[in-house]
């Protein structure tokens, strides 16, 4: 069984902020939706993802966060590698989903 939980962070572009010292500066910001999977992922768990992904990052940047997560299925791999492929970054992610 899979656990997801998540979060919405806005991240600022350091330059901007060290140039400018404003620390309202919005320019160069991005927010990013980071879902943190724990546990073990069954292939039911793609459809999941996917309609995660559509319904509630908003347009934001997909962060996938694979710390706590245990794969057991080639083809999980290969969802995880379209992921990457679609922009999608994986955090902690081991280096034989990379590969």
């Amino acid at each position: 069984m899979i656990a997801i939980t998540g979060r919405v962070t806005d991240v600022t572009e350091a330059k901007n902020s060290q140039e400018t010292g404003d620390a309202e500066d919005r320019e160069g910001c991005e927010r990013r939706v980071i879902l943190k999977l724990s546990g073990r992922m069954e292939p039911e768990n793609v459809g999941e993802l996917e309609t995660l992904f559509s319904a509630e990052t908003n347009g934001h940047r997909i962060v996938l966060d694979l710390e706590d997560l245990t794969l057991v299925d080639q083809d999980l791999v290969s969802f995880l590698r379209r992921c990457q492929a679609d922009n999608i970054q994986l955090k902690n992610c081991p280096a034989y989903i990379r590969e």
